[in-house]
């Protein structure tokens, strides 16, 4: 749930997510604003930049992230990736998304660009393991893959139940890959959940014929 608080003359919002607060305060916007600028200075309360790129994806969701027009520095960390149910957004807001722009294949490189992904080599193990793809080779060559060449594309419908599946790698301290799964009209769509932490489900494309092990594990899971 979004929610805002007023701060007096100032007219900035503080900005909470389920009750947590997600933001400095940020000037006012409303549910169509694309780009939302976090106050910077402690005295005015007025100068800053954009930093919040905001972006729907089909009439379910609103995208949170750093702003792709504003050169990343090693000072300011990129902003957290954020996603909200988009009729909470309109009701937090009291206004609608019909001008917000949607998430394009720009932005979405942008997105992937900013995340810091593992230099995945030699996959160890699967958890659970794939019945065909024992250690999840397969299944994470094509997600590695899809990544580099940016053939994916976010889904566009709600995600209910879902699998997760852990991987290893023979990496320094052998960090491990956490990435949920779930089948929706007959394609695999997934999101990282841990190393990295993106919660934006995707797809690949063309998509199918593609995860044969994973989609009969899936499959399996539902039953």
């Amino acid at each position: 749930m979004l929610g805002m608080d007023g701060m007096g003359n100032a007219d900035f919002f503080h900005v909470y997510l389920e009750g947590v607060k997600i933001t400095a305060q940020a000037a006012r916007f409303d549910a169509s604003s694309s780009a939302i600028t976090l106050k910077q200075c402690e005295f005015c309360y007025q100068c800053g930049v954009p930093s919040i790129a905001a972006r729907k994806i089909a009439d379910h969701s609103v995208v949170w992230f750093s702003n792709p027009d504003l050169e990343q520095t090693d000072d300011v960390a990129p902003e957290v990736l954020r996603i909200f149910n988009l009729i909470d957004y309109e009701a937090a807001l009291n206004s609608s998304t019909s001008d917000l722009p949607c998430l394009s294949p720009d932005d979405l490189r942008h997105i992937i660009a900013l995340e810091q992904f593992p230099d995945w080599k030699e996959f160890l193990y699967c958890l659970p393991e794939i019945d065909g793809d024992e250690t999840g080779a397969d299944t994470m060559g094509l997600i590695v893959e899809s990544i580099s060449k940016l053939s994916v594309a976010p889904v566009i419908q709600s995600v209910s139940k879902l699998e997760t599946i852990t991987f290893g790698f023979d990496i320094d301290n052998l960090l491990e890959t956490k990435i949920d799964f779930v089948m929706l009209s007959g394609e695999v769509a997934f999101r990282f959940q841990s190393n990295p932490h993106m919660p934006l489900w995707l797809k690949i494309e063309p998509g199918p014929g593609i995860f044969v092990a994973l989609t009969s594990h899936l499959d399996n899971a539902r039953r």
